[in-house]
């Protein structure tokens, strides 16, 4: 087994401890074009495998990739998404 393949094992699993323990995951951030955290794009083994254990498991889980040259805090814009994004998730 691949190390992207056990990665995925391992975050799935953690994934399955928190719910079963009752905790709301609101999502996994990504990095756009990034070819190992790419979410939304060209997805690299680690995602592919991570998704595919999810759906595997009935883990209904949202995406949000940040653009890779995001710097933290200077992109109103990505901060504004990402809120919107939570609020999507909090009101269903």
């Amino acid at each position: 087994m691949t190390l992207p393949i056990r990665s995925a094992e391992t975050v799935a699993n953690q994934m399955r401890e928190y719910i079963n323990n009752n905790y709301q995951i609101l999502g996994l951030i990504g990095i756009q074009e990034s070819p190992s955290c790419d979410t939304l794009g060209k997805k690299g083994i680690f995602m592919e495998e991570l998704m595919g254990l999810f759906k595997r498991d009935n883990i209904d889980i949202s995406f949000f990739d940040v653009p890779e040259g995001y710097i933290e805090g200077e992109s109103e814009v990505t901060i504004d998404a990402f809120r919107k994004h939570i609020k999507s998730i909090l009101d269903k």
